[in-house]
C-alpha cells in the first residue's frame, strides 16, 4: 500500500494518507479562491479512514459553501498552511490540498468543479470533465466522461 505524508510549512502539523486518492480535482468556488489567495484549489480526496494526523493540533475554520453544505478548512495556527479539510456532503472523504503533500507529484486532476465561479483569466483544461457546481454524487469518482457543463 502506498503511504504519503504531508504537513505545514513550519513542521508543526504532520499527517499521512494510505492508498490512492479517490479523485484529484480543481475547485473554482469563491471560497476556495479566497482560501488560496485568488486561484482555484488543487485538491485530492482520500477515504477518511486512510488519513492519520501524526503531529500537532490544527485550527479549523468552518464555512457554508455555495452548495449550502459546510466545509471545514484545517490549517496550522503557527504558519497558516492549509493542511486538510472536511466536506459535509462527502463525509467518507478527507480533502488534502496538493501543496501540503511532501511530494505533490501525485496530483493529476481529472475534473474542474464550480467553473461558473472561475475568473475569466484562469485556464480551464478542456480535456478534463467540467461541472458548473458540485459534481453529482458518485459521478465525480470516475476519471473522465462527458462534461456536465
Amino acid at each position: 500500500m502506498t503511504r504519503r505524508s504531508g504537513g505545514c510549512a513550519c513542521g508543526a502539523i504532520r499527517y499521512q494518507v494510505d492508498g490512492e486518492p479517490l479523485v484529484c480535482f480543481i475547485c473554482h468556488c469563491t471560497d476556495c479562491q479566497r482560501a488560496t489567495g485568488g486561484g482555484p484549489a488543487y485538491d485530492l480526496l482520500f477515504p477518511v479512514e486512510a488519513f492519520a494526523l501524526l503531529k500537532g493540533e490544527p485550527r479549523v475554520h468552518w464555512t457554508t459553501a455555495q452548495s449550502g453544505k459546510r466545509v471545514g478548512r484545517y490549517f496550522c495556527g503557527e504558519c497558516g498552511t492549509p493542511v486538510f479539510g472536511d466536506i459535509e456532503s462527502l463525509p467518507h472523504a478527507r480533502d488534502i490540498p496538493v501543496g501540503s503533500l511532501d511530494d505533490p507529484g501525485i496530483f493529476s486532476p481529472t475534473l474542474h468543479m464550480w467553473v461558473k465561479s472561475a475568473p475569466p483569466w484562469h485556464h480551464i483544461d478542456p480535456d478534463l470533465r467540467q461541472f458548473e457546481g458540485n459534481p453529482r454524487e458518485g459521478r465525480h469518482l470516475s476519471a473522465r466522461s462527458e462534461s456536465d457543463r
